[in-house]
């Protein structure tokens, strides 16, 4: 699973030097974003794991590939970005955000590749099946599909995975997940 805890852990962490001291959180800047950028790695990592583990294959993580999913820009900004505006003057709940969609996104990714690697032939979209799923998403519950083909939402959009469509709109805060298997 995700790195949830450690997740938590940094937002906690951001929050309490924000409260303590604004203009500290700038000055710490470098600092959280190397912490981001160890806990994205770790999502990575994980989302390897799982696909590993789910389709009973030794899939190690790829750096270059790893490299290239964290470093994915989102509306033209990449997450180094993003946090470095949220720190100057955002909320805790815009870097929530940012933290909670990448570390999703980059999870999502891993597994998605992992998943080719050991031969998966399929995947299915799942939604967390409660009240907060948006409309956008329950329309894709259940769905399977070829793994390389794309997801595709009432509204046209498209996604090989939950967390990389490109919108805020498809992508803030999700928490579907796919599953894979071979055919």
């Amino acid at each position: 699973m995700m790195p949830f805890d450690e997740l938590n852990a940094l937002k906690t962490q951001i929050s309490a030097v924000r409260s303590a001291d604004p203009e500290q959180l700038k000055k710490d800047a470098d600092y959280f974003i190397d912490e981001v950028t160890d806990l994205f790695v770790m999502a990575y990592v994980y989302g390897t794991n799982e696909a590993s583990q789910e389709l009973g294959e030794n899939i190690e993580p790829d750096l270059s590939e790893m490299r290239a999913v964290i470093e994915e820009k989102f509306d033209g900004k990449n997450y180094i970005d993003r946090l470095g505006e949220y720190f100057g003057g955002g909320t805790d709940y815009d870097i929530a955000r940012v933290l909670d969609t990448d570390a999703h996104r980059i999870y999502n990714a891993a597994l998605f590749t992992a998943a080719k690697k050991a031969g998966a032939t399929t995947k299915t979209w799942n939604t967390m099946d409660d009240g907060r799923v948006r409309d956008l998403h329950d329309y894709l519950e259940g769905v399977t599909i070829p793994i390389d083909s794309a997801f595709y939402t009432f509204n046209g959009e498209s996604a090989m995975y939950p967390g990389q469509f490109g919108s805020a709109e498809n992508d803030c805060n999700c928490r579907c997940f796919v599953t894979f298997s071979k055919l």
